[in-house]
Formats: structure tokens, sequence, C-alpha cells
């Protein structure tokens, strides 16, 4: 599962849509997501990666079929851009690439 962040034309990006992931282990620097509150798209507390960010083309995103779950929270969005910002695992561009995203989303 993915949490979408932002189409993007950077010239870093190796494609334009920018997600991160979820997982249910805890690797460095990831910032927790509790169920409660996500039940219908969270099937118990998770992580949501913060080691890189993950990009997918338009024609990747159409042949996978992918479906909207569910949308996080304002509050966990602006928790997550915090995280981010005092994040030092991602590489610079892609942290300022989320936070910018992050930040126009709440």
């Amino acid at each position: 599962m993915h949490v979408y962040i932002c189409r993007t034309d950077y010239f870093r990006a190796p494609d334009e849509y920018a997600f991160m992931f979820i997982s249910k282990a805890d690797h460095s620097g990831c910032f927790r997501i509790a169920q409660a509150g996500y039940e219908e798209f969270l099937e118990y507390d998770s992580f949501i990666s913060c080691g890189n960010l993950v990009f997918y083309s338009r024609e990747y995103l159409t042949d996978a079929g992918i479906k909207h779950k569910g949308t996080i929270k304002k509050e966990h969005l602006v928790a997550l851009r915090n995280h981010l910002i005092d994040h030092d695992v991602m590489e610079n561009w892609q942290i300022k690439l989320a936070c910018n995203a992050l930040s126009a989303a709440v």
C-alpha cells in the first residue's frame, strides 16, 4: 500500500508520480500510523516508510489498476511533514518534494 504524495516533473525524479510506501515493519525513521480511525484500509498499526519516495509513471499506475482506499487525516499529514523535516535518512531533494506537497495538502 502507498501514500500518494504528488505529481512532479522534478529532474531527479525517475517518474512523475511520487508515493511513500506503507509497511507493517518499522524500519529506521518510519512514521507510525495507528489503525484506529483507518480501519477501512489498515489491518493493523502501520508505518509510512521515510527511507525514500517511490516513483511511478502514469502508464504503470493505469496498468496496475490501483484504487483509492482511504485518506489520511490532515493532522497526521502535518505530523508526517514535521517528521520528515526532522529526518535525515531520505535524500534532501525528496524531503523537500514531500514536505512541499504535504504542506499544500493541509
